[in-house]
């Protein structure tokens, strides 16, 4: 996201890049002050990688549509040993621009929607059903439900809706994660397996390019104990 900002008078307008990845938590992974909104964008591309060559800005129509930037976690004191180098830049200001943005909208009545629980109240079931007929379709049998119930709630909880057919390998690699936790526990050999699909669905829903689906099916396949890669591609723009 990027927002405008100039001091009284007029004086000194810049914008200011918020780079959400909201491919796990929603998290500030990138920012930085620019002249403009060609050059915000042009650094959020370079920083985002072959995902967003193409991606253009375009303007914000109501306060609904900054959803991601309420929910996204600004850092505070606590660090985790792999923000970019602009995300520690730009640490402190970062909650100093939101606060200034939140405040500049209020003024306006138009301000920022209310933040709601990620985790209270929701539902996979509408996701599970619909992908089961999908995949009983590709495959002639249903998929086991206990290792499908799972892979939905898990892979919903905590995400902005907005991402919920998202399947950038970040976001794949981070719920592997997840699964690593559950190591000894029966059905994790049966999410593993029903991943690819998983993926694949998603990606139809999204018309993922295949180029940008095959290396989501690549981090699929890879070892529970593989360590964490770069960011790559986000979820959200």
């Amino acid at each position: 996201m990027i927002a405008g900002f100039r001091y009284p008078d007029g004086l000194d307008p810049a914008v200011f890049l918020f780079d959400i990845d909201a491919c796990g938590l929603a998290d500030i992974v990138n920012a930085g002050v620019y002249d403009d909104v060609i050059h915000a964008a042009a650094a959020w591309r370079e920083f985002a990688g072959t995902s967003a060559r193409d991606a253009e800005p375009v303007p914000v129509h109501s306060a609904a549509d900054l959803v991601p930037l309420v929910h996204a976690d600004r850092g505070g004191e606590i660090f985790q040993g792999n923000e970019s180098d602009s995300a520690l830049n730009n640490w402190f200001r970062v909650d100093r621009r939101v606060h200034e943005l939140a405040a500049a909208l209020r003024r306006r009545g138009t301000p920022l929607p209310a933040e709601t629980s990620l985790y209270r109240g929701i539902n996979p079931d509408p996701l599970a059903s619909t992908f089961a007929a999908w995949y009983t379709g590709r495959h002639g049998t249903p998929p086991d439900t206990e290792a499908l119930s799972a892979l939905a709630y898990h892979w919903i909880e905590g995400r902005l809706p907005a991402t919920w057919h998202a399947a950038s390998p970040h976001r794949v690699r981070h719920i592997r994660n997840l699964i690593g936790d559950w190591a000894d526990d029966p059905v994790t050999k049966e999410v593993l397996a029903l991943l690819p699909d998983w993926i694949r669905w998603q990606a139809e829903q999204t018309n993922l390019p295949e180029h940008l689906l095959t290396p989501a099916l690549a981090a699929a396949e890879a070892t529970l104990d593989q360590p964490e890669p770069d960011l790559g591609a986000p979820c959200m723009p």
